[in-house]
């Protein structure tokens, strides 16, 4: 009994010393995160948006000049179960057919993980549209919930379920 109790007591200190070791990875990872990322072929710009998982630049594609928003995981060394998801967010969108889904062009390689591309069309999130204009009017309102209800419409036709609604993830023009 008392060789099963001393096992378990270096179990634990062996699991403390393992979240030490996580923290101070995650430490790192935030403050690696200050620096504009680069991309091979793109030229990053400012940070769009930053969330829990992920972080979005805007950016030029160098081959053709065209204006892209680059989604980045956020996390420097990604779980398998991340890098599946973030994968099949790209081989999703990229097969739907609607017009009101932003279709990605491309999934790059972007040190551990991937940088999903998308074309920028000069549209704004929802949550900084309502932040920006004081008060949208009521028509305004009804015609952005229409064209909402209709894409989920459409996504829900092609069997697909959007885990993250929110105004951030809405954009409009």
């Amino acid at each position: 009994m008392r060789w099963r109790s001393q096992l378990s007591c270096d179990r634990d200190r062996v699991l403390e010393a393992n979240k030490i070791f996580i923290i101070t990875i995650r430490e790192h990872q935030k403050s690696s995160n200050l620096m504009t990322p680069t991309l091979p072929g793109y030229q990053i710009g400012s940070k769009i948006y930053e969330g829990e998982r992920t972080l979005v630049y805007q950016g030029t594609r160098l081959s053709d000049s065209l204006n892209v928003v680059i989604k980045l995981l956020r996390n420097s060394y990604p779980s398998f179960s991340e890098l599946v998801q973030f994968r099949n967010q790209y081989a999703i969108s990229k097969n739907l057919n609607s017009t009101g889904i932003v279709v990605p062009l491309s999934l790059e390689r972007y040190g551990s993980g991937y940088a999903l591309v998308m074309p920028e069309e000069g549209a704004i999130s929802l949550d900084k549209a309502v932040a920006k204009e004081e008060s949208l009017d009521l028509g305004n309102y009804l015609d952005i919930a229409i064209q909402l209800a209709e894409i989920l419409q459409e996504l829900d036709r092609q069997q697909v379920i959007h885990k993250d609604i929110k105004p951030a993830n809405i954009l409009i023009q």
